[in-house]
C-alpha cells in the first residue's frame, strides 16, 4: 500500500522526527532498503539499455548516462534515442515503458529523500515528511518561538504515513 496522508489515519499522533526513525521499524526498514536496492539495480539497467539502443561501445555511452547526475536528465536521454531509432510498435511499448519507470521512480524517490519519523500511538508504520515541510515548520516554529515561546502543530496532511500491513507483509 503506498504510504497515505497522516490526518486520514489519525488527528492527533505525537510525532517524533527522529534520525533513529527506521530504527525504531525495522521491519518497515528492510523494505524501504528493498525497495531502494530494487532502484538501483533499474536505474543500472537503463544505462546498459541507453548502450544497447546507441550501438556503442558499452563503456563511453554508460559513462555518459552516469554523468547526467539525476534521474529526470537520464529519462530524457533515454526517451530521446528512442524516439531517433524506435517506430510504431516498439515506440509504443518502450515510451508506454518509460512513463511506468516514472511513476516508480516518483515512489522511490519518496523512499529516498523524505525526512522519516514515527508516532507511538502507531507502533508499525513510519511517517515520511518532505524536507521542504519541515523547512517551512521550521520557519514556523522560530516566528512562533520569538512571538509566543509555543510552537504550532505540523498540519497532517503534509506527512504521509507508510503502513506495514501484517497480513501480506507488504508496505
Amino acid at each position: 500500500m503506498c504510504p497515505q496522508p497522516l490526518n486520514t489515519i489519525t488527528q492527533n499522533a505525537e510525532i517524533a522526527v527522529s534520525p533513529d526513525a527506521l530504527a525504531q521499524r525495522p521491519v518497515l526498514a528492510a523494505l524501504i532498503a528493498e525497495a531502494i536496492g530494487a532502484w538501483s539495480q533499474t536505474e543500472m539497467t537503463l544505462g546498459i539499455l541507453l548502450a544497447r539502443m546507441l550501438g556503442a561501445n558499452a563503456r563511453p555511452a554508460m559513462v555518459m548516462y552516469s554523468a547526467l547526475e539525476s534521474f529526470q536528465p537520464q529519462m530524457r536521454a533515454l526517451d530521446a534515442v528512442s524516439r531517433s531509432i524506435l517506430v510504431g510498435d516498439d515506440l509504443e511499448l518502450f515510451s508506454a515503458t518509460l512513463i511506468v519507470i516514472r511513476r516508480a521512480a516518483h515512489q522511490r524517490h519518496l523512499l529516498g529523500h523524505s525526512v522519516w519519523a514515527f508516532a507511538p500511538q502507531l507502533p508499525h508504520d513510519l511517517l515520511l515528511i518532505d524536507p521542504k515541510d519541515m523547512w517551512g515548520w521550521s520557519a514556523t516554529v522560530f516566528e512562533w518561538a520569538d512571538a509566543m515561546r509555543t510552537t504550532p502543530p505540523p498540519s497532517l496532511s503534509v506527512i504521509l504515513c507508510a503502513r506495514h500491513n501484517q497480513r501480506q507483509g507488504g508496505v
